[in-house]
């Protein structure tokens, strides 16, 4: 497994290989694309990139790419798949992309809001919520469901949620021992929903 990590312009960038040789071109491929995004989203602090390469069937998703960004008081986590290890980069970034630009408009839409007027999404995607709809809501249509939590870490939560046919995995966060949510998004990668710290 090789491993590095870089740090440029406040932004710490870490780069690992899974059943994958991380050679200095494929690393810098990384670092480079990853580092753009901070031209957009001034607030990410670090971002952490796991490849890895298996052998399958299908040639075009041999290779994987999981990035884990870490944004001022949240994380969100993509994957992509490819048969050629630079192009699941290149998909991993759109997607973080498309992600960060969602929480950046959201900010923006709930600016003003009372928190208590939100509606909260868990089944789907929360972007796709409508915040006129807030006082609309059907409390007979709203079951109740109480979960027996045990405390796990954010990479045995995504075990689960892949184990299962469901859309999200609500865990207690044992590292932030605060309630998390872990959801499938629309592209095919996970999401990791989280209040801010302490």
């Amino acid at each position: 497994m090789g491993k590095a990590k870089q740090r440029n312009d406040g932004m710490d960038v870490q780069v690992k290989g899974n059943r994958f040789s991380v050679t200095p071109d494929v690393r810098h491929h990384v670092v480079h694309k990853m580092q753009r995004l901070q031209k957009y989203f001034d607030r990410i602090i670090s971002i952490d990139v796991e490849l890895s390469s298996e052998r399958t069937r299908d040639a075009d998703h041999q290779n994987h790419v999981e990035a884990t960004t870490h944004v001022a008081g949240r994380t969100i986590r993509v994957t992509a798949a490819h048969g050629d290890m630079l192009a699941a980069v290149d998909e991993a970034v759109d997607k973080l992309y498309r992600q960060l630009n969602r929480q950046k408009e959201r900010l923006k839409s709930h600016h003003g809001v009372p928190l208590s007027e939100m509606p909260l999404a868990v089944n789907g995607d929360p972007d796709e919520t409508d915040l006129t709809e807030a006082h609309d809501w059907d409390e007979s249509a709203v079951r109740v469901q109480t979960i027996d939590m045990k405390p796990q870490f954010e990479d045995e939560a995504l075990t689960e949620l892949r184990a299962h046919t469901r859309d999200f995995y609500v865990f207690l966060n044992a590292s932030t021992e605060q309630v998390n949510v872990l959801y499938k998004d629309a592209n095919g990668g996970y999401c990791l929903v989280q209040p801010p710290p302490r």
